[in-house]
């Protein structure tokens, strides 16, 4: 088959759908702090979480209510804007990387400040946090290797629903790569009714039976 290919860009504003996060991210980093200390009665110590976990949460603990909803609105708008995007195309293929794969410990959220862990991390996967964002099928395959012989991966992401025209184009850029799912019950999928036989595994044995099978087989 013929596979026709055209450099477009998204249009989206990467630094605007970047900072929107940030925001959203600090606001649920409080309010999950926030959850745990009503829990344990007390505030954490300074030394139980990493630097960059505080930042989130001090960040989190200034924003007004009137900022984190305007930044949840902006993200709607954004990830709708991206998702019509895809109305008109099936795969948007981006590098997975914007930069060689860092040594280990580059992006060190422990010795390094916040700011730099953001700096690095922006530098380095500047391409995948949208589709993080939108929930859209996305994948990344290591298509070539640079001249140091590090593996150098490429992203393809679809439209909603389509994840088999993501695996289609896989398996045509790649031939040699042997595409390899796994198979479950979706959650809330019921099987069989009461009376029908199955077998489900209790943990340590597979055990048949013919009662009304709880969501997911447990």
């Amino acid at each position: 088959p013929t596979t026709a290919y055209e450099s477009t860009e998204t249009g989206i504003d990467y630094r605007a759908l970047y900072r929107t996060q940030g925001v959203l991210g600090a606001a649920s980093s409080a309010a999950g702090i926030a959850e745990k200390i009503e829990r344990r009665g007390r505030e954490p110590e300074e030394d139980e979480l990493e630097p960059l976990t505080w930042a989130g949460i001090r960040a989190g603990r200034k924003l007004s209510g009137e900022t984190v909803m305007r930044a949840l609105r902006d993200l709607r708008r954004m990830t709708h804007e991206l998702l019509q995007f895809f109305e008109s195309w099936d795969v948007y293929l981006t590098p997975v990387m914007g930069t060689p794969p860092p040594r280990v410990g580059h992006i060190d959220p422990v010795r390094l400040t916040p700011r730099e862990v953001g700096q690095r991390q922006s530098a380095a996967f500047p391409f995948t946090p949208p589709f993080n964002f939108t929930g859209q099928p996305a994948m990344s395959v290591p298509l070539h290797w640079s001249a140091t012989g590090l593996p150098i991966g490429m992203q393809f992401a679809s439209r909603y629903g389509d994840e088999a025209q993501a695996w289609d184009e896989i398996a045509y850029a790649a031939p040699g790569y042997l595409i390899v799912g796994s198979a479950a019950n979706n959650r809330n999928e019921w099987g069989p009714g009461a009376g029908g036989h199955h077998a489900y595994w209790d943990g340590t044995m597979w055990v048949e039976s013919d009662d009304t099978r709880n969501p997911d087989g447990s």
